[in-house]
């Protein structure tokens, strides 16, 4: 397998981690918008600090896909 094969490769499962940060996001913060009045504020508080997580999360994977996007380009 070849260098750019194998970088393509890197890229695709970081997108893929990438879809599965963004969809998890969508899923807490929907739960959030719909339950924030009858859900206990404990638990609001642990998805609240999930969500920023998650958050953080996407940033780190937005930049090592920006980092494999770069790389493939020298190849």
């Amino acid at each position: 397998m070849s260098k750019l094969d194998k970088a393509k490769e890197r890229l695709w499962v970081l997108k893929f981690w990438l879809a599965i940060v963004v969809g998890t996001f969508l899923a807490l913060g929907a739960w959030m918008a719909q339950n924030y009045k009858t859900a206990d504020d404990f638990l609001l508080f642990r998805t609240a600090i999930f969500l920023a997580f998650l958050v953080i999360f996407f940033v780190f994977i937005n930049q090592k896909i920006s980092q494999r996007i770069d790389e493939i380009g020298e190849l």
